[in-house]
């Protein structure tokens, strides 16, 4: 988070429990439907959060291990 200390950035995280995957489920649940987590982190949370915080539509991802 160093890196960012002097620039204007919106960050988020994406935590879960251990064991979590965040991909696109093939089959799906039976109370929640189509699990779509690579789809929303990847495509729709962007423009939201640009949207809500002036962002300018550059983006990154990065993992953390």
């Amino acid at each position: 988070m160093e890196f960012f200390a002097d620039k204007e950035s919106n960050i988020v995280l994406a935590t879960g429990g251990p064991g979590n995957v965040y991909t696109d489920g093939q089959r799906p649940d039976p109370v929640l439907g189509t699990n779509k987590w690579e789809t929303f982190l990847t495509r729709e949370l962007s423009p939201l959060i640009d949207a809500r915080f002036e962002g300018n539509g550059r983006n990154a991802i990065e993992r953390v291990r």
